[in-house]
């Protein structure tokens, strides 16, 4: 007969779990003490560590500190949205690359105020990245969102990004065959104009010699096809007038910057935190370096 006293060895028992678990808390104890000791008996260079985080913390909050943040709202008429995104994202790689004298070439504006730009992020108007942007629809408005360092900057720059946009090489061939065809198509309207009020005039004289009857008419010339077709032509010329006066541009602006009085500064208190976090974190990694070494001497 089998024992069922003979425990096999895979057998795991309560005591066994216990200590186990006792093992597991005796080192977490252990380890938790080890970190208290090493910060305790080096108390000042772990708290010189973190003061020295938290005052270099404070001084980049107050040499990065102040930003204004405002944003204005264009409408592209030559190429989708994302295009144009792209665009701003190469203009805002110059930015965050600190190329302020490649960024004052582009837009045309001294280094000095080129230097006061910290970022330049084109949207969507529900605040998406264009950089996700799928649409290829043409005339849809976009927002361009941007932070300087000095809000005075703000009207020259949105004169140099309009600009910008404006002459890009693409955009603007394409703006300037657009204008050929246009302009040729209105001189056509305006010749076929000259001679349909030509034909009118002419027609309502022969009534008015003939004296014939207001519904009477020579099949060879139908009035009503005479002014449905001088409608037509001042319904293309109504077209091609709003193209020229208002979407010729590459880019219209819609609402231009707002100028803020007063810069932004909740960035400040992340900062510091962040520098807390940073200097506890070293000065803790210091203090048990440094109590390992004495436990190895």
């Amino acid at each position: 007969m089998t024992d069922f006293n003979n425990q096999t060895e895979d057998y795991i028992s309560i005591a066994s779990i216990k200590n186990a678990v006792r093992d597991i808390l005796r080192g977490i104890f252990s380890f938790f003490s080890f970190i208290f000791e090493a910060i305790r008996s080096n108390k000042f260079l772990f708290f010189g560590t973190v003061a020295v985080a938290v005052l270099l913390a404070v001084l980049y909050s107050l040499v990065k500190s102040s930003f204004f943040e405002t944003e204005m709202i264009v409408q592209q008429n030559t190429m989708p949205r994302k295009a144009y995104g792209e665009i701003i994202y190469n203009l805002d790689n110059l930015t965050t690359s600190h190329s302020y004298s490649d960024l004052a070439s582009q837009l045309k504006i001294n280094r000095k105020d080129a230097a006061q730009i910290i970022s330049m992020i084109p949207l969507s108007l529900t605040n998406d990245p264009l950089s996700r942007d799928t649409v290829t629809l043409i005339g849809l408005p976009l927002k361009i969102h941007v932070k300087v360092r000095n809000n005075r900057i703000l009207p020259g720059l949105q004169t140099a990004l309009i600009n910008y946009l404006n002459n890009n090489a693409y955009s603007r061939n394409l703006r300037e065959s657009q204008k050929m065809i246009y302009a040729q198509k209105l001189e056509f309207i305006q010749f076929e104009q000259r001679k349909l009020d030509s034909l009118k005039e002419i027609y309502n004289r022969s009534l008015a010699t003939m004296k014939l009857p207001t519904t009477f008419y020579n099949n060879g010339l139908n009035p009503a096809e005479i002014y449905r077709y001088s409608w037509d032509l001042a319904s293309q010329k109504e077209v091609i007038l709003r193209w020229l006066n208002t979407e010729s541009n590459g880019v219209v602006l819609i609402d231009g910057f707002k100028i803020p009085e007063n810069p932004e500064s909740d960035t400040k208190a992340k900062i510091i935190v962040l520098g807390l976090l940073y200097g506890l974190g070293i000065g803790l990694i210091l203090s048990i370096l440094v109590a390992v070494k004495r436990k190895l001497d």
